[in-house]
């Protein structure tokens, strides 16, 4: 995973129990409010102050349709125009959720900052990804049932979050109220995570069948969908080309074949339809071919921003030249013909010679 992410296995898994319980135990020897909490989030955390679960303190997460989520909550103008402090030991962990079937879970974690703990009424937490294609954000908003103060600031606040597999995730927390949402980016607690790619948690057979997601995952699988079984022959000037379709339940309309002899941008292209493939195979002929040269030919579906299987087929001219066929034929009639005149003649004149003596 990324700069703040981690992963537990199997092997060190009693060394952090072991060294987190001795911790804990400091903690609620001395702070006489510390609340044990082994899970793999806390206890691989490497912050130097003592952390505890949220306790009294109620939250919930709300969504980030508002700009100005303190004056939403009804605070007053003097409540809303003070600067949170960054929050503090942000990290990131994969983790087994069944409410995440078809992506990786993902539970984030951080401290608030001491500094404007008075006025904390929550936080963003947003995450993007690094082609800015899915973005995904939650505001945690505190119940302000009591007075914060600086002794909370010991306090693990936790969200989690279902994201695609295989991806880099840029994530940012950041409390409120701000003053500037645009301007405090000093004040927000960054960091990346790369989720795990599908494989390492499913199947492959799980894995290659995109109707096992949901949303953004599920079309960014189709799109990634390209024929596995191709096949290409050579006849005369002419090469036909032959493919397996994508399942029905991907709704892809139509394939394109687009071709071109090599190092040319004299692009080519054909248009196949899903429903005229037969047992789930579609083909089509590339005509007025020239024999004897490398063709670029790419397949894929006609979604927007589709992966293409690109492969180079070279096109004999043994197997691809008719006029070289007739040509040759047509001299070999000659040199047969000129043979036979040739054995004539000869015959003739011994004939000639003959008759003379």
């Amino acid at each position: 995973s990324g700069a703040g992410g981690s992963t537990l296995g199997p092997d060190n898994m009693s060394n952090w129990v072991l060294s987190f319980l001795l911790g804990s135990l400091i903690c609620e020897l001395s702070s006489g409010r510390a609340k044990l909490d082994i899970s793999p989030v806390s206890a691989q955390n490497k912050g130097s102050r003592c952390r505890r679960t949220a306790g009294d303190i109620q939250y919930s997460f709300q969504s980030c349709d508002t700009l100005s989520p303190c004056r939403a909550e009804g605070g007053t103008t003097e409540e809303c125009e003070v600067a949170i402090g960054q929050p503090e030991s942000l990290q990131v962990t994969s983790v087994t959720d069944g409410r995440c079937p078809s992506s990786e879970a993902v539970v984030l974690a951080w401290t608030p900052s001491r500094y404007g703990m008075a006025f904390l009424r929550g936080f963003h937490v947003r995450l993007h990804s690094e082609d800015g294609s899915e973005v995904k954000c939650k505001r945690l908003a505190i119940n302000r049932t009591r007075q914060l103060d600086a002794s909370d600031a010991d306090i693990e606040f936790r969200a989690s979050f279902c994201v695609s597999f295989s991806t880099l995730y840029f994530i940012q927390v950041y409390a409120y109220p701000f003053l500037h949402i645009k301007t405090d980016e000093f004040r927000r607690a960054t960091t990346t995570h790369r989720s795990r790619a599908c494989g390492d948690t499913h199947s492959e057979v799980y894995c290659t069948n995109c109707m096992n997601f949901e949303g953004y995952a599920k079309e960014s699988c189709i799109k990634k969908w390209v024929p596995s079984n191709i096949t290409i022959s050579g006849v005369g000037t002419s090469v036909r080309i032959s493919f397996n379709t994508a399942p029905n339940s991907y709704s892809i309309p139509s394939y394109s074949v687009f071709y071109a002899r090599q190092h040319t941008a004299n692009w080519s292209y054909v248009t196949l339809q899903h429903k005229s493939a037969r047992h789930g195979y579609v083909e089509t002929t590339l005509q007025d071919l020239t024999p004897g040269a490398n063709y670029t030919i790419q397949i894929f579906s006609d979604l927007l921003d589709s992966t293409r299987k690109q492969i180079v087929y070279y096109l004999k001219e043994t197997e691809a030249s008719p006029i070289y066929v007739a040509v040759t034929a047509t001299a070999l009639i000659l040199v047969t013909v000129a043979v036979i005149l040739s054995l004539f003649l000869h015959k003739c004149l011994r004939r000639r010679k003959n008759g003379a003596v």
